[in-house]
């Protein structure tokens, strides 16, 4: 199995490129609309999807994500909420660890689950510390999860979470705030995990404008992961914003 997503990613991060990911929820949307969706998306400026959810009640997991690989040039990668989420059709798998909660289920069971069916499916794993950060609203992820979100005031709690994350081997992490957070993750958080560790730093959960993907991206995140927006009205434009901030971060 190659690691052909992730080195690309690892050189892009290494040389300052910032990236930009959509994300796609089966739940949101229909197999044809996820496609449409991609398609805009990649259109705008995206570098890769991400599909996935934490809830997953749609039976067409398999279909969504052959629509989205049919319709982008770009990667598409799975963001998968449990080891049902997992198909052949996508390019590569964030395979997660939610280190910020204490859930053995979520540390390693689903793990345990999934690893068979993402070696069957030939799609490539990489391995992602995923770290919950409070919001001011309790999230999907928290609720299905049962676990508790790093404080958002204490950013060194964060930053050895980070640290231990690299010392075992994860390749990325991810610093989420949740979907429909009131609140994204602070900057001074952000700042204080870039500082810890040398991973690539993805940031998503609750951006809503380009201010807050510029602060997100100042703080010290390398890749931005924005969901509703797509499906919003004025989302197009509001995605091509994103784009336009993420490449200019990128010059600078």
């Amino acid at each position: 199995m190659t690691e052909t997503v992730y080195r690309d990613i690892q050189e892009r991060t290494r040389r300052g490129e910032k990236l930009l990911w959509v994300l796609l929820d089966p739940d949101d949307a229909t197999p044809r609309e996820a496609g449409e969706r991609a398609r805009t998306a990649e259109d705008h400026g995206a570098h890769a999807i991400l599909v996935g959810g934490s809830l997953m009640s749609s039976v067409h997991f398999d279909e969504f994500v052959l629509s989205v690989r049919d319709a982008v040039n770009i990667p598409v990668l799975l963001f998968p909420g449990d080891a049902t989420q997992i198909s052949a059709h996508a390019h590569g798998v964030l395979f997660l660890t939610l280190l910020s909660g204490r859930n053995p289920n979520f540390l390693i069971g689903e793990q345990l689950k999934g690893a068979p069916r993402i070696r069957q499916a030939g799609i490539e794993p990489m391995a992602t510390a995923y770290l919950l950060v409070e919001s001011g609203n309790t999230t999907s992820v928290e609720f299905m999860s049962n676990t508790k979100p790093l404080p958002r005031d204490k950013p060194d709690i964060a930053a050895m979470h980070a640290l231990a994350a690299e010392y075992m081997g994860q390749k990325l992490l991810y610093l989420e705030a949740g979907s429909g957070a009131h609140s994204s993750v602070p900057p001074a958080l952000i700042t204080a995990v870039r500082h810890s560790t040398s991973l690539p730093l993805i940031v998503g959960g609750g951006l809503r404008s380009v201010a807050h993907v510029q602060e997100k991206l100042a703080a010290g995140a390398d890749i931005i992961v924005t969901g509703t927006v797509v499906s919003e009205a004025g989302g197009t434009q509001t995605l091509a914003d994103f784009a336009r901030v993420v490449r200019e971060a990128w010059r600078r």
